[in-house]
């Protein structure tokens, strides 16, 4: 029996996202990024099997990661779909012209954070949009040059920072009832194709 290439299901998407990024390579210069770029992330464990790619080619690793984001998009329903894109979609790095560290959002990684905020908006009535979009972004972003503080954001919207707190943890705790879903229900989809091991 084949092993399976990853151990969970997060694992496999958070991974399909990564390669999504990087450009195709050689297979030597590929690997040494993927390691060191998911060892930064705390995805690369130092016991062997972590990931196992069992002799895949790296055009075939990036055509099972292209299988993974497409289960992402044709099995999750929009809010969990969206919830994915927002933790696990990469964000673009750049300079302005001053030489400060920029960050900028790809199309469906904006789209995602722009829905999830616009589906919040009835549970945060209360909170402004571009607020609420804020809080989406500080909950699910792993980048922390791009999370906002709640005094930056109570600043630029004059809210007051205890009522940010309190609706940051609603929306934190929301998110990630969202995001186990969409585990919960690409499992099962990831066990048959042999992605994941079975639980």
């Amino acid at each position: 029996m084949n092993k399976a290439i990853f151990k969970s299901t997060s694992q496999a998407v958070h991974f399909s996202f990564i390669m999504e990024s990087l450009e195709a390579s050689s297979e030597s210069v590929m690997a040494k990024m993927l390691r060191e770029h998911l060892m930064s992330l705390g995805l690369w464990k130092s016991e062997p099997g972590s990931i196992n790619f069992g002799g895949l080619t790296s055009l075939e690793i990036r055509g099972q990661c292209a299988m993974i984001r497409a289960s992402c998009r044709t099995k999750l329903f929009g809010p969990e779909f969206w919830v994915i894109v927002s933790r696990y979609g990469m964000v673009k790095v750049g300079k302005t012209r001053d030489g400060e560290t920029a960050y900028y959002l790809p199309p469906e990684k904006a789209e995602a954070l722009d829905s999830l905020a616009g589906w919040l908006t009835a549970e945060h009535a209360s909170l402004p949009p571009e607020v609420l979009k804020l809080l989406v972004i500080r909950a699910t972003s792993n980048v922390e040059g791009m999370r906002p503080t709640f005094r930056a954001i109570s600043e630029k919207s004059g809210c007051n920072k205890d009522t940010l707190c309190r609706h940051a943890k609603k929306i934190s705790h929301r998110l990630r009832e969202l995001e186990t879903l969409a585990f919960d229900r690409l499992t099962p989809y990831f066990e048959r194709d042999g992605v994941i091991e079975c639980q």
